[in-house]
Parts: structure tokens; C-alpha cells; sequence
């Protein structure tokens, strides 16, 4: 099957996300920098896929601003966290960037952003300390926590792929 063959069943949803496009056609170069393009058409059916289809995204996406992946779906009694990642800083130093990835395909109940509540953020910390204390090579590193909310570009252009530095503190 080909690109357009592949291209044409996503786009009608006749195919699941397994056999859809692969993430590197999504992602098309301007000034030497890659950017995402609109993925409506590959988002995938089940919510489970949908699910891991979304952290690829913000994963790539965020590749693409400079971090490096540490870990993915890290899970511990305390919680579990979708990306770990690392990012150099100007001093030579990494920042421990600690992500959740939130992908709504309705925005009628707000972003997926605003699903961030104060229990989600307390146990994203917990396994961010858990995962500090599993790794003694990071514990003295800064570490910042993240989110990144995805959802199907709309009609007026905006952005799918939206990213909050710092998004809280622990």
C-alpha cells in the first residue's frame, strides 16, 4: 500500500492507528526546523491507541525544541508520569523535565490542560520524587514539570500541539 493509498483510508477512518501514517510524515521542515503539521486525519480509533498515539506526538514535538527522552511511561505505587525528558541548559547543566500528555478530541469540556487537577499534579510529583530516588545521578538536577495538551486542529487555524513550561510546581 502506498502513501496516498494509506493517506485516503486514515482520512475516512478506515484503518486503525497501527496501519495509519507513520509520526515522519507528520513532520515537514521550515527553516531547518521541523514542525508539525495538521494530524486530524491520523488520529487514532481506540482509546487506548489514541492514548500512546498522543505521547509519540508530544515526544517528537518536543524532540524537536531541543529534549532528550530519559523515560516513558514511568509507573510506580505513587503515580505514573508519560515522559521523562532532559533538556541542556545555557550553564551546561540538564534540566529533568517531567511531562503529562493530555489529548482531547472534544473541546466542549476544556483542554486537556484544564484536566490537570490538583490530585493529578500531587501524584505526578510523588513519581517524579520516586523516580529522583531510583535515579541518584539526577537527584541534584533542576526539574521542572510540564504538560502538553493535544487536540484535532480546528477551523481557525490554531495549534493542536500545545506546550506549558513549568505548568506547576512542586
Amino acid at each position: 500500500m502506498n502513501i496516498a493509498t494509506l493517506r485516503a483510508k486514515a482520512e475516512r477512518g478506515w484503518i486503525s492507528a497501527r496501519a495509519s501514517l507513520p509520526l515522519a510524515l507528520l513532520f515537514r521542515y521550515r527553516n531547518n526546523k521541523p514542525y508539525c503539521k495538521d494530524l486530524s486525519h491520523a488520529v487514532p480509533i481506540g482509546e487506548g491507541e489514541r492514548g500512546a498515539w498522543a505521547e509519540r506526538v508530544a515526544e517528537d514535538y518536543l524532540h524537536s525544541k531541543g529534549a532528550k527522552t530519559l523515560a516513558r511511561n514511568y509507573s510506580c505505587k505513587f503515580g505514573e508520569i508519560d515522559l521523562i525528558l532532559g533538556e541542556n541548559t545555557n550553564d551546561g547543566d540538564m534540566t529533568v523535565i517531567f511531562v503529562e500528555v493530555r489529548f482531547r478530541s472534544n473541546p466542549r469540556f476544556g483542554t486537556g490542560a484544564e484536566s490537570v487537577d490538583y490530585r493529578k499534579r500531587q501524584r505526578i510529583i510523588m513519581a517524579a520524587r520516586h523516580y529522583l530516588q531510583q535515579n541518584p545521578m539526577l537527584r541534584d538536577k533542576p526539574c521542572r514539570f510540564d504538560i502538553v495538551s493535544i487536540s484535532p486542529r480546528q477551523q481557525n487555524g490554531n495549534d493542536h500541539i500545545r506546550w506549558i513550561p513549568a505548568a506547576f510546581e512542586a
